[in-house]
């Protein structure tokens, strides 16, 4: 098996290891220790086994552990050039028309309140139940 470690698109580095006894399912520690950060790695066999046959999409990478370093990486800050915005134009709003004449109403509106009837249940004094629906007629049998 064998392990590649980039920064971004750059090689960071790669280590390899050999499984043992290559005819059963092995298990194995696959290790790499960079010297520089890393922010992806692709693991995929180094060769074909020496037994032979397909081996490319028959292997497990499980219990995968990535240590941080024991520094921070320090980040050098890039300065990108950037074009002078164009202004947007404000918009002004137009001033608001004043009414030049008045309406003089006519008739003075009246209106008599209507009460509203309350609603007032009436209590169960017998044997309650709901109201009988009607039953299906049934079909004549011929």
């Amino acid at each position: 098996m064998r392990i590649k470690v980039y920064l971004g698109g750059n090689y960071v580095g790669t280590n390899k290891y050999q499984i043992p006894n290559p005819v059963t399912w092995p298990s194995g520690i696959l290790s790499f220790s960079p010297t520089s950060p890393f922010d992806n790695i692709v693991i995929n066999y180094d060769a074909p086994p020496p037994t032979g046959g397909d081996y490319g999409p028959i292997f497990v990478v499980d219990n995968l552990v990535v240590a941080p370093a024991g520094g921070t990486p320090t980040l050098t800050p890039t300065v990108t050039p950037t074009a002078t915005p164009t202004p947007i134009p404000t918009i002004t709003p137009s001033p608001t028309p004043t009414p030049t004449t008045t309406a003089t109403p006519t008739s003075t509106p009246t209106s008599t309140m209507t009460p509203i009837p309350t609603p007032t249940s009436t209590p169960c004094t017998a044997r309650c139940a709901p109201t009988p629906r009607p039953r299906p007629t049934p079909a004549p049998r011929p």
